[in-house]
């Protein structure tokens, strides 16, 4: 008798901490990703889970004999592998990612929630069991996510097809409760991974003697008000010495209807965001003068004006636009900013697909080496000698592109007050790269392929530069895809 009511107990104290956890989980989660009082929440909700943690741990076999299921274990795992997320996406820190990786990745190895659907479905509760797979799927979503993140190409594959299987098998389980209860609301968004798991945790989900990490905002089709009210916090938070990084991914056009998408990040030095316009009326009809950011709902079109940004002039500004109609920032407005503006056409060989609009710019400023073979049409798998080599030789040019123009006469101011930054200098140094590469890709000098910058930046760095086209002609020999560039000289011509 004794045991069974120190069991109960147990599980009397473990479902209370949980209700205590969830409320601490519900503030930290409904906290914009940008402002004010984050920290604060997310660091009472990550205390109150390890609580939690370490109860179910020191107790677990009194928790299990007083009725604790396993389903639950993975709720209180779920959240402790959300808040590790969303410490990411706010503070950019690797090891948060990583803690929710190593979470999810414990929890769905031992098969929580589906061994937990199955046990209930056997015993014929449809509506418990459909809560239940109605978690394993948003937690194989997340975990999803997060292996797309830490590119785990081989658990993206896996947990991709096993979503869709599940997806197909939940809509022959369930077909009409599935329909009722996600038309009624009626479930509400508990999801995680699950299991009596034994992974040490700390009680802070910060670690106060590393460097403090960038803070960055992730916007998704926002309404124009969210955008600017998120602008707006982001400038007020901002020290004087800071730099403003803004990244814009969007259409030029509305004709093309084309889904945009906002991306924002930032260094130690800067706090970035997307930032958008209200929208005007375009009374003239000229859509050379602005981006446009898509519909939301059966809103009318969302126009970003370059007069839009003049109010955030007065921090240095950095502002990077990979749009085909990119050229619209030209016309600069308030004070000078650095501005990278994509081509207006993408460039691909003869009979290669080329990447969608306005993604080879980002491609070559994220992923350069990658972005290089997609523009040399290199389809086939490239031996991994070559391949390592290829990548040394960039690696030096890259490193060779940041000494010559950090020692470069002549430097603009605008350029010279972010270079310090590590993050915007290599920004700016794949740049470089990227303008160069596409410069020798065309037989003729054309515009509307070559990415721009304002203001210039030094002739030094300039494509037609001996010590810049030299690292390029080298790579592309090494991939043997010279021939697929127009070389003015080479480097072996000029050696004889």
């Amino acid at each position: 008798m004794a045991d069974g009511e120190a069991s109960s107990g147990a599980y009397r104290e473990f479902k209370a901490l949980t209700e205590a956890a969830d409320r601490k989980f519900a503030r930290a989660r409904d906290v914009p990703l940008y402002g004010g009082g984050v920290d604060h929440h997310s660091r009472k909700a990550f205390k109150a889970y390890t609580r939690l943690w370490r109860l179910q741990q020191e107790r677990r076999r009194e928790l299990v004999a007083g009725g604790l299921r396993r389903w639950e274990i993975g709720e209180v795992a779920s959240r402790i592998g959300q808040l590790y997320y969303a410490r990411y996406l706010r503070t950019a820190e690797p090891r948060s990612l990583v803690g929710a990786y190593v979470f999810y990745e414990a929890i769905y190895s031992r098969g929580y929630f589906a061994a937990a659907a199955q046990v209930v479905v056997g015993g014929g509760d449809r509506h418990q069991g459909l809560l239940i797979r109605y978690k394993e799927l948003r937690f194989i979503a997340r975990f999803l996510v997060v292996a797309m993140l830490m590119r785990r190409a081989e658990a993206v594959d896996h947990l991709a097809s096993r979503l869709r299987s599940l997806v197909e098998e939940t809509k022959s389980a369930y077909p009409i409760a599935a329909k009722e209860l996600t038309e009624n609301g009626t479930i509400s968004d508990q999801s995680g991974p699950s299991g009596l798991i034994d992974i040490h945790l700390s009680s802070e989900i910060s670690d106060g003697n590393l460097p403090a990490n960038p803070q960055k905002a992730i916007i998704y089709h926002p309404t124009v008000s969210h955008l600017l009210a998120v602008l707006a916090t982001v400038c007020e938070e901002l020290s004087q010495d800071s730099i403003l990084l803004v990244y814009l991914s969007a259409s030029g056009f509305s004709e093309q209807n084309i889904t945009s998408q906002n991306y924002a990040s930032s260094s130690s030095y800067a706090r970035a965001t997307s930032v958008y316009p209200i929208d005007k009326p375009n009374s003239n009809g000229n859509s050379d003068n602005h981006l446009w950011l898509g519909p939301r709902g059966s809103g009318g079109p969302n126009n970003l004006y370059p007069e839009d940004l003049i109010p955030f002039t007065r921090y240095p500004l950095f502002l990077v636009i990979d749009s085909e109609n990119s050229h619209a920032f030209k016309a600069e407005k308030g004070e000078p900013a650095a501005l990278l503006l994509s081509p207006r056409i993408a460039s691909a060989m003869p009979g290669v697909e080329s990447t969608s609009n306005g993604s080879q710019f980002t491609y070559f400023l994220t992923a350069p080496m990658q972005a290089f073979c997609q523009l040399a049409g290199i389809t086939s798998d490239i031996d991994s000698d070559t391949y390592a080599n290829a990548e040394i030789i960039l690696f030096s040019a890259l490193e060779q592109y940041e000494g010559i123009l950090c020692t470069s006469v002549g430097l603009n101011n605008v350029w010279g007050q972010i270079l310090p930054d590590p993050f915007l200098r290599r920004l700016i140094v794949r740049f470089i790269f990227c303008r160069a590469v596409i410069f020798y890709f065309h037989p003729e000098e054309n515009g509307e392929h070559i990415p721009t910058c304002l203001p210039s930046l030094p002739e030094s760095v300039a494509p037609n530069a001996e010590a810049i086209m030299a690292p390029i002609l080298e790579l592309a020999e090494n991939l043997v895809v010279s021939d697929r560039f127009h070389f003015r000289h080479s480097v072996r011509n000029n050696k004889k």
